[in-house]
């Protein structure tokens, strides 16, 4: 049986200690919870032991793999702890920067520990990454629209930033970018990156979605997806959680994982 520990009690973390309790061979043991002060979690099945660090729940409990959907300041925190506890690392915390991704790497190939860190655990999401970079080497025109709850902290999302990064090393030519000669309100055609415009969108009631418009002679090509319950991101995390069981390396990004490259 292997043990999980969640990190994050926020509506992904609920949502997975869901989903784990349904999985054979897999249980959570523990979890992990920064923010609010509660000493207990429960579930229509199980009630599990809630600690605010990580330090306590590591000494309490010993997990074979830490699944975190924390902050991107407290994952920071956690990461040389979780390795240091001979943990493996799951990560689909946003908002992550490249130092911490950086200092999560060193840390998992260094202990020889294997770890999953994604953007997105969505399995159309990661399709429709893939699908926007192959397409990105025949347009020289793009626009990334990502839409998503209005509590998320960072803009634009994760998914976004790496869908333009890819779309980018995949394209021979810059992108073109038209700019307004008369911008009536500031920042209206959104953010650039190397000529791919981003628009963020906000608002409650959203889980998730995003559309890659390409655009080239007399023609436009769309590729979206949505995510409609947080249900939606639940077989990528699974996915993730048993790699790690049984590879010592480290990955960034699912596609690695589903072998779509």
């Amino acid at each position: 049986m292997k043990k999980v520990i969640v990190s994050g009690l926020g509506k992904m973390g609920a949502q997975l200690i869901k989903t784990i309790e349904q999985q054979e061979g897999m249980r959570v043991v523990a979890i992990i919870e920064p923010i609010q002060e509660i000493p207990f979690y429960k579930t229509n099945l199980k009630q599990y032991p809630v600690f605010k660090k990580a330090e306590n729940a590591f000494k309490d409990h010993q997990a074979d793999v830490v699944v975190d959907f924390s902050n991107s300041v407290f994952t920071a925190m956690l990461a040389p702890l979780v390795f240091k506890a001979k943990m493996r690392f799951v990560v689909g915390t946003s908002n992550l920067s490249q130092k911490t991704i950086a200092l999560i790497q060193t840390a998992s190939k260094k202990h020889q520990l294997g770890c999953v860190i994604a953007p997105n655990f969505a399995l159309g999401a990661v399709l429709m990454m893939h699908f926007s970079e192959k397409a990105a080497a025949f347009y020289e025109v793009a626009e990334i629209i990502e839409k998503h709850h209005d509590e998320k902290i960072d803009s634009p999302s994760g998914t976004a930033m790496e869908t333009a990064e890819r779309m980018i090393k995949n394209n021979p030519k810059p992108f073109k970018s038209n700019v307004s000669k008369h911008e009536k309100v500031a920042n209206a055609r959104g953010g650039e990156v190397n000529g791919i415009r981003l628009h963020s969108i906000r608002l409650p009631g959203v889980i998730a979605g995003q559309q890659v418009i390409l655009s080239g002679e007399e023609e436009e090509l769309t590729i979206s997806h949505n995510s409609i319950g947080r249900k939606s991101f639940m077989p990528g995390i699974i996915l993730a959680i048993k790699h790690v069981f049984s590879h010592d390396d480290y990955v960034f990004g699912l596609d690695k994982i589903l072998k779509i490259n």
